[in-house]
């Protein structure tokens, strides 16, 4: 059964997602365990346990989740094939706070190990967004803000822009390009909500799915293809527990990709959509 999760000062209103590309081998034994000299016997073994500690899990992620506003966060690895492999959940109570001058602060009092790390690292960008609608389980404990993380999390970077008319000129193509009208998009938010949403909510494991419109973000290190996702005006995650099963969870995107395509040609419109399937690495 779900529903539409109340309102409560105990939910964080915002998020702030990080994706991040550890780089070569070299520097993803440095990324995801301590920077020493190690032989190629190390080496392998701080590959094989990458997952376990590290920079980003012992210094990066605990200096912002002890941010004030900042009330927890997640990070994933992807499941999917796809780049880059790693994203941050940082879940936030207003979004202004990523942007805060105390918040840049903190990479002033970074380590060096840190600095050297990030002015290194091939992908690092950002975006900040604002909690738009909640939908959970009846039995999640949202509401009391006592959240469990998703164990299997999918991410979906959704761009709706006017689709090009058949006799249009050059100058109304770059219309293409441009952000639907707000009437448009709020009605592909109901019919997200009314079906996408509510059939995903029926997959054993299914504990929750937020929607959220972008506020800001920051490029940073990116391609061309990962500006486009996070610049994205919408962006949706859906979450599992221990119950949840990648293989269905990407067969039920294949459904959802093409049911989008059908609303699409209703709509005279072209949905533009970036999804990553992760599991969970670590919570704090």
């Amino acid at each position: 059964m779900y529903s539409k999760a109340p309102a409560t000062d105990n939910l964080p209103n915002a998020l702030l997602l990080v994706y991040s590309d550890n780089g070569n081998v070299i520097l993803e034994a440095e990324f995801n365990s301590e920077v020493t000299a190690f032989s190629v016997t190390s080496l392998l073994h701080k590959l094989t346990d990458r997952l376990r500690t590290g920079w980003y899990d012992e210094e990066h992620v605990p200096q912002r989740v002890k941010f004030p506003g900042c009330t927890h966060a997640t990070r994933y690895q992807a499941i999917d094939s796809k780049h880059p492999p790693w994203v941050a959940l940082y879940h936030l109570d207003d979004p202004g706070i990523a942007e805060s001058k105390e918040w840049y602060q903190l990479r002033e009092v970074a380590s060096e190990n840190e600095r050297v790390i990030l002015e290194t690292v091939p992908i690092m960008t950002r975006s900040i967004y604002a909690v738009f609608s909640r939908h959970a389980k009846d039995t999640d404990q949202s509401s009391s803000g006592n959240r469990s993380p998703g164990k299997v999390v999918c991410i979906v970077h959704i761009q709706i822009e006017r689709r090009e008319s058949e006799d249009s000129t050059s100058s109304s193509s770059n219309s293409v390009k441009q952000q639907a009208e707000p009437e448009l998009e709020a009605e592909f938010r109901l019919w997200h909500r009314d079906l996408i949403t509510k059939a995903v909510s029926t997959m054993p494991g299914w504990v929750r799915s937020t929607m959220y419109t972008r506020y800001s973000g920051s490029d940073m290190k990116t391609t061309p293809e990962l500006k486009a996702a996070m610049d994205s005006g919408l962006l949706v995650i859906h979450e599992w527990d221990e119950g949840g099963d990648a293989l269905e969870v990407m067969k039920m995107e294949a459904n959802v990709a093409a049911q989008v395509g059908i609303w699409e040609n209703e709509n005279r419109c072209k949905v533009r959509r970036e999804v990553r399937i992760v599991s969970l690495h670590r919570a704090w």
